[in-house]
C-alpha cells in the first residue's frame, strides 16, 4: 500500500524546465520559458479522463465557445466574430468595440473548489470528480537545471487560487 502512495504521488510531481527563449539570457524573467515535464504515466492517465469527460463537457459549451474544441481554431474564431459584427452593422450606421482578452495564465487562477463544483453540476460520476480532484492536490514541483541540479521540491497550491498582485 505504502508503494502504491508512491507511485502516486510520483505522478502528481513535474520539473519546471527553463528553456531559452532567445540567447543569449539577460533577464532570466523575460529570456527564459519554464516547461513542465510530467511524468508519462501521469500524461497517459490524464488523457484518458478527459476523452471519458471531453463529451460531457462540449456538450455544455456555448455554440460560439472555440478554445479547446476539436475542429476550431483562431481563424475560425475570427471569422465568426467578423461576420457577426459586419451583419449587425451593415447599412445601419452602427459601431462595433471590443475588448480582447489574453487568456494564456487563465488556467493558474482557477478555483479549483469550482471547478469541481462544475464537474458535479454536468452530471460526471462521483469518481471520476474525485479523481480529477486527487489529481489536482497534493502537487509539487521543483526547477531542473540539470540532470544533477535541481531545486528542493516546493508544493503547488491550487486550492484557493489568487489573482495577480
Amino acid at each position: 500500500m505504502k508503494r502504491l502512495i508512491s507511485i502516486r504521488q510520483s505522478c502528481k510531481d513535474a520539473h519546471i524546465v527553463p528553456i531559452p527563449r532567445q540567447k543569449p539570457i539577460n533577464n532570466v524573467n523575460k529570456h527564459l520559458r519554464p516547461i513542465s515535464l510530467t511524468p508519462v504515466l501521469s500524461k497517459i492517465a490524464e488523457d484518458y479522463v478527459v476523452d471519458y469527460i471531453k463529451p460531457t463537457i462540449l456538450s455544455k459549451l456555448d455554440e460560439h465557445q472555440y478554445g479547446t474544441v476539436p475542429g476550431s481554431n483562431t481563424t475560425i474564431a475570427l471569422i465568426s466574430m467578423l461576420h457577426e459584427r459586419l451583419s449587425k452593422t451593415d447599412g445601419n450606421d452602427a459601431t462595433v468595440r471590443a475588448v480582447l482578452v489574453d487568456f494564456r495564465k487563465a488556467f493558474d487562477f482557477i478555483d479549483h473548489k469550482i471547478l469541481m463544483q462544475k464537474l458535479t453540476t454536468f452530471g460526471l460520476r462521483n469518481s471520476i470528480v474525485a479523481l480529477v480532484k486527487d489529481f489536482l492536490t497534493g502537487r509539487r514541483q521543483r526547477v531542473k537545471l540539470s540532470q544533477d541540479r535541481c531545486s528542493e521540491w516546493g508544493d503547488v497550491h491550487l486550492e484557493s487560487p489568487k489573482g495577480p498582485s
